[in-house]
């Protein structure tokens, strides 16, 4: 038996989706270097402070820049910490299955 794709295929190394790839790298690029630059001030910043909160809101930040997310805002810092929380990130739950 013959198999026939009948759909049109793009590929990667055709002019269009290759040149919107090397936007997207140079965009990602424009992004990084200055993550680097604030990731590495905070580092600073964290090792000279000997505030417990302050510390750990100023780690928070950095892992949101690390990980490429918009940073938490005041509210979700405090909310975390009258919760009673450390972890940086929320706790989640797993489902639980009964046989039954």
């Amino acid at each position: 038996m013959l198999r026939v794709n009948p759909l049109p295929r793009v590929r990667p190394a055709d002019s269009v989706p290759a040149a919107l790839l090397r936007d997207m790298c140079a965009a990602e690029d424009e992004v990084e270097a200055p993550a680097e630059v604030h990731s590495a001030h905070l580092h600073r910043l964290i090792g000279a402070t000997a505030d417990p909160g302050e510390r750990g809101r100023l780690i928070a930040l950095r892992r949101d820049i690390h990980n490429d997310r918009v940073p938490r805002t005041g509210d979700d810092c405090s909310r975390r910490e009258r919760a009673g929380s450390t972890s940086a990130r929320p706790a989640t739950t797993t489902p639980t299955t009964s046989d039954g």
